[in-house]
């Protein structure tokens, strides 16, 4: 989308040209990273803005986050777009199918129920989603080197495991290890690639059925290179 258009719009609904052009520079800043596509960013900043004015700036640190979970800040935005209009309804099911499962919840000082449902007003959800990225960041990962971007995607596909209740969490360590002693190559492609290597990474995190693959995948590595844990 042009420029300009985007422009239009967020002064349409930011109600002003100077607070448009605050969020078109945080647009700018998130996209020069090479994390995500500015498409993608442009319409997460849309979608927030249009729920709540200052919403985007608001919860920008969250966007990014929750963007680097789930591999789209347009995705992350509409869940946090609901969180900002007070909703929590089938909030719990989407975390989890995002890869943020119960026991992070809770580990985050939420109230999770057995089913997943989690009894937090809004609000308690949001600052509990800060407290826990504050921690430990997937975007910052994501936007360092090859091997930074390898620890994100063992982050965010472990997560994903663990809240899909699949018993792999085990099995996804001896993997990224296995895969780990071959970073010269992995380097070496991004490399060739020009950097692509690394959006080819991100990009297989959002194939949720890799989890379960990842059994075989580890009797395929051990016999492929013989590596013995």
């Amino acid at each position: 989308m042009a420029d300009e258009v985007v422009m239009a719009r967020l002064e349409a609904m930011t109600g002003s040209l100077e607070a448009a052009r605050s969020v078109m520079e945080d647009i700018d800043r998130i996209g020069a990273t090479g994390v995500f596509p500015k498409g993608d960013i442009e319409q997460a900043a849309m979608i927030l803005e249009r729920a709540m004015p200052g919403s985007f700036q608001k919860n920008l640190d969250l966007v990014k986050e929750l963007g680097a979970q789930m591999q789209s800040v347009s995705a992350a935005a509409e869940l946090i777009a609901r969180l900002e209009s007070g909703s929590t309804a089938r909030i719990g099911m989407q975390l989890r199918q995002a890869g943020i499962g119960p026991n992070k919840l809770k580990a985050a000082g939420l109230n999770v129920t057995e089913g997943g449902d989690i009894k937090n007003t809004a609000p308690e959800i949001i600052a509990a989603l800060d407290r826990m990225y504050a921690k430990s960041s997937i975007f910052n990962k994501m936007m360092g080197t090859v091997n930074a971007k390898w620890e994100a995607m063992k982050d965010v596909v472990g997560e994903l495991a663990e809240s899909l209740g699949y018993p792999l969490l085990a099995p996804l360590g001896a993997v990224f290890d296995i895969l780990g002693k071959i970073g010269g190559l992995l380097k070496g492609l991004n490399d060739l690639s020009g950097g692509a290597f690394g959006a080819i990474v991100l990009s297989l995190v959002a194939f949720n059925g890799i989890v379960k693959a990842l059994p075989l995948i580890l009797t395929g590595l051990k016999a492929m290179f013989s590596i013995q844990k």
